[in-house]
């Protein structure tokens, strides 16, 4: 019961993130959503599994991945916007 109460909110808020991906206005902007949609996601789904399965090796495994996945995740975001902005300042020049 409460895993699929976690689960629907994991529903909403990638389609919460998916609309504000659509209406911010620059990349940047939207590289951001996009991992804040991941990071919410993951965040619902981790403590579902931990819900449905307390004291298991999924629930040990699913939170070792979340953490892992926060960590790589500011690390990826800043490694393709520091692209981006080399790509786009590049590309200004003639």
């Amino acid at each position: 019961m409460i895993a699929d109460a976690l689960l629907a909110l994991a529903v909403a808020a990638a389609w919460l993130g998916s609309v504000a991906f659509l209406l911010l206005p620059t990349p940047y902007d939207r590289l951001h959503a996009a991992v804040y949609i991941g990071l919410g996601v993951g965040f619902f789904v981790t403590l579902a599994v931990i819900a449905s399965a307390p004291v298991s090796a999924l629930a040990l495994k699913a939170a070792i991945i979340y953490v892992a996945w926060v960590g790589s995740g500011a690390i990826l975001n800043h490694s393709i916007g520091r692209a981006m902005r080399l790509r786009d300042e590049s590309s200004d020049r003639p």
